[in-house]
């Protein structure tokens, strides 16, 4: 059942599971639509492919986006160094574990016909890695995208434990009292992408060569550390919502009638305009509605939300190997999209609560918190606010409260 009794921002939790489901379902799609991949269906489905590029134009940002929100809560009770610790462990070791244990699997069942055993793949792959600088992060280049920007990010976390930064932030909240005024920020989006698109015209998901994107995904985390984990502003993005969902919707439609045409420089630069500022404008509406409508907890959040990190490390490497098997079979294209995507739930399902919970080495490698414990029985921590943090005390919840309802007092 649905609560309103606590001051988490439910909303942020909510589009984060969605998000990573997302990913779940894009993997899924690239068993099937024109595009290469580990593992391909005979059958294709291309009118997959740019209903597939239009939700990756947005989805992706939009989760570096919400990671700077929780970015934003996360120093409010640790210092700079607590919470750069904690990136380490939440980060570099599933990047490392996963890199061994994980990215291997998808390329061996690519590769199964060239190659007698995985452990033959292995000793190929890692030479490839060290004698030819032949290498790819797969999925978990989202991973280590947020390690570097956390890092490069350290002077600016410096900056918003400071006196200067709360002043900054008085200002920024009166700026978007403005009606329609979070447009604006599609600017540094719009400039730095049609400069470096020269440079970087792809995503490499390497790290290196890989400008554009970078830079791009560093602007949505800042956005969400700056509005989105600020209260009052986030307060005036829920007033416009309609109107950037209407600019969306029209965006959208002008995206797809570009992508349909014929690209000439000209079509090129308004095709990518529209493309960033849709981007833009979908995460602005996908925020606004979601804060308004689904800023409630419920029973299933919390399992979803502590069980997504794992989800998210084992979806693609699961689909790979199960769609090995069933692209194989005699069945029809919606037959197989079903079967592969349920037995790769389930087998997540059973390896999460039935392994990795079990055991605290797996719990440290798919980035889960804490001792193994029962499920859904955490003891709630309040933060008292103080103006450069909140310090935990344990069933005080006026303060907090009193917070919520009014933090310009508190500045």
């Amino acid at each position: 059942m649905f609560s309103n009794t606590s001051h988490r921002q439910y909303d942020i939790d909510w589009i984060r599971i969605s998000l990573i489901f997302s990913v779940f379902l894009f993997h899924i799609g690239m068993v099937f639509n024109g595009q290469n991949w580990h593992v391909k269906n005979d059958e294709r489905i291309l009118w997959l492919d740019p209903i597939m590029n239009y939700l990756h134009t947005w989805r992706m940002p939009l989760l570096f986006l919400v990671s700077g929100v929780g970015t934003r809560f996360a120093l409010l009770h640790r210092n700079i160094t607590q919470f750069m610790k904690e990136r380490f462990f939440r980060l570099v070791i599933p990047f490392v574990a996963g890199m061994l244990l994980l990215v291997p699997v998808q390329g061996y069942f690519q590769n199964m016909a060239s190659f007698d055993s995985l452990g033959e793949y292995y000793v190929y792959s890692f030479q490839q890695m060290f004698t030819a600088g032949e290498y790819n992060f797969q999925h978990l280049w989202f991973i280590l995208y947020l390690f570097v920007i956390s890092y490069v990010l350290v002077p600016f976390f410096h900056f918003y434990k400071s006196h200067f930064y709360e002043q900054f932030e008085v200002w920024m909240e009166g700026f978007c009292q403005i009606p329609g005024i979070f447009i604006v920020f599609s600017i540094p989006i719009l400039l730095s992408q049609l400069f470096l698109l020269q440079f970087f015209a792809s995503q490499t998901m390497r790290l290196i060569n890989d400008g554009a994107y970078l830079t791009l995904i560093t602007i949505y985390y800042v956005y969400g550390f700056v509005l989105v984990g600020n209260l009052k502003i986030v307060g005036h993005l829920v007033r416009d919502r309609y109107w950037y969902a209407f600019m969306a919707l029209g965006l959208s439609v002008l995206y797809f009638m570009l992508d349909a045409k014929e690209p000439t420089r000209f079509l090129q630069v308004i095709f990518y305009a529209d493309k960033y500022l849709m981007g833009w404008t979908i995460s602005l509406a996908i925020l606004g509605f979601a804060k308004k409508y689904l800023n409630s907890d419920h029973t299933l959040r919390k399992p979803l939300n502590t069980s997504i990190y794992p989800f998210f490390l084992m979806q693609q490497p699961v689909i790979v190997v199960v769609a090995y098997y069933i692209v194989q079979l005699e069945l029809a294209l919606v037959s197989k999209a079903v079967l592969i995507s349920g037995i790769s739930l389930m087998v997540m399902a059973v390896f999460y609560r039935y392994i990795i919970l079990r055991f605290s080495v797996l719990r440290l490698i798919f980035g889960l918190k804490g001792k193994v414990d029962s499920p859904g029985h955490a003891v709630p921590v309040v933060y008292r606010f103080s103006p450069l943090s909140l310090k935990k005390e344990p069933g005080n919840t006026k303060a907090l409260h009193d917070f919520q309802k009014h933090p310009a007092h508190h500045r």
